[in-house]
């Protein structure tokens, strides 16, 4: 009898391994969604030269909200920011070694904590500091334990604060407010969601030019795939249950709370941007995705710091963990269908061929 009940149980093996790797990618998918959600709200600039931000106007509005009086009350702040130039590539220099690496240069003033990986913080006033990529760091020292020595380029030595283990990329914090250095990104953190479209707003409005890098409609499509899974599987249990249910009435209620339950879900993350003043204004619709794809475009075609690399490998990876969690979730519920069928068969089988032998039993008596 326990060897049958084994043998039963052996069936839905593929079943439960499937299901079980599902729940691990939808895991993994909802941890890169975290980690996405902490880059929510960052700005993209357009890199025209018409739209660049003076470095003193950058200093100007950097003090305003992060200078000695803002820096009494840090405890109020509600968002970091990044002003930030990227120069491409560059040739730092080792004068002790005589090392040197080609690597790429980004200048930036403004908080680099968004950075680095331990939430270093570099403020405005802090001289002559950089950030190597680990490769860079290998290449100049032989080491990536370059914490506080210097390295050398253009006209400048640096002191090395912090050494990124993210990509090879390396960052130089620009500090006088009289460079003639060009900002052509800002990169805002919100600490509280309601205020990224206030932010938005006040920053377009300053420097007269600046489009948002399209994150919150990546972000609820992000999880409209995590969604599929859960979904999928209460479509098939609740397919089930409707068969058993003979009245009509039932049956609406079930689709209707189904619908319910779905809808709440999507609804739930829908992002603010993409509610139009009025539902009747048909012609917000196509003027909207038009931005979301343009800024979507400049995005993935424009060189991205380091914060723009992380947020790209997050969205990738919880992409592909959510697709691939959808497809074990459907090869699951049909393993787990077709045996539940074999099964049942096999059931009406046996028990057909016991009535037939009970028949043909008194027929005989």
């Amino acid at each position: 009898m326990m060897l049958k009940s084994f043998s039963g149980f052996g069936k839905y093996v593929l079943s439960m391994i499937c299901a079980v790797a599902a729940i691990c990618l939808i895991v993994l998918e909802i941890s890169a969604l975290s980690d996405m959600g902490k880059n929510k709200g960052i700005y993209y600039r357009i890199d025209s030269e018409s739209e660049m931000i003076p470095s003193r106007e950058a200093y100007v509005y950097y003090d305003e909200k992060y200078g000695k009086n803002a820096q009494e009350n840090e405890d109020e702040l509600q968002y970091d920011m990044l002003f930030w130039k990227d120069y491409g590539s560059g040739t730092v220099e080792n004068h002790l070694l005589g090392r040197i690496s080609e690597t790429g240069i980004v200048y930036a003033c403004g908080r680099t904590d968004l950075m680095a990986k331990d939430a270093l913080r570099l403020d405005h006033d802090d001289a002559g500091l950089c950030i190597l990529g680990k490769q860079t760091a290998w290449e100049l020292f032989g080491t990536e334990n370059a914490d506080g020595l210097r390295v050398h380029y253009g006209e400048d030595d640096y002191i090395v604060a912090d050494v990124s283990r993210e990509i090879n990329r390396i960052f130089i914090a620009q500090t006088g407010g009289g460079s003639d250095i060009n900002f052509d990104r800002i990169n805002v953190v919100p600490k509280y969601e309601e205020q990224a479209m206030m932010i938005r707003q006040e920053i377009e409005s300053i420097f007269e030019t600046g489009s948002r890098l399209e994150n919150d409609f990546v972000y609820w499509i992000l999880k409209l795939v995590l969604l599929i899974s859960p979904v999928i599987v209460i479509l098939f249990f609740a397919g089930y249950a409707v068969r058993r249910i003979p009245r009509r009435k039932k049956l609406i209620t079930v689709c209707t709370a189904l619908s319910i339950i779905v809808m709440a879900a999507v609804i739930a993350g829908y992002p603010d941007d993409m509610i139009p003043p009025a539902w009747s204004d048909l012609q917000f619709w196509p003027e909207m995705l038009a931005e979301k794809a343009e800024s979507i475009n400049t995005f993935i075609k424009g060189h991205k710091t380091e914060i723009e690399m992380r947020y790209l490998y997050c969205a990738v990876r919880a992409f592909l963990f959510g697709l691939m969690s959808a497809f074990l979730t459907i090869a699951a519920v049909m393993s787990f269908k077709i045996k539940y069928r074999d099964l049942h068969m096999k059931g009406e089988v046996e028990k057909n061929e016991r009535t037939s032998y009970s028949t043909d039993k008194q027929d005989l008596s």
